[in-house]
């Protein structure tokens, strides 16, 4: 499926979306979408950083293991 909205925090955003069978709630993010976003993955902090209408947001990062 392409450009499926997804909200993480406050910011609304569109990705192209490929469903897995998976027991737990996992998003995972491409490559494309941490560059147009300006996102870094602060694994020192556990944390998402990324701009979205000229605003930054920040969200807890989640390890999942199955």
């Amino acid at each position: 499926m392409d450009r499926i909205p997804i909200v993480i925090a406050d910011a609304q955003t569109y990705i192209p979306l490929q469903i897995i069978n998976s027991a737990s709630k996992t998003l995972l993010l491409e490559i494309d979408w941490l560059d147009k976003y300006k996102a870094n993955v602060l694994s020192s902090t556990r944390k998402l950083r990324f701009v979205s209408q000229e605003k930054t947001i920040e969200v807890d990062v989640v390890n999942a293991r199955n």
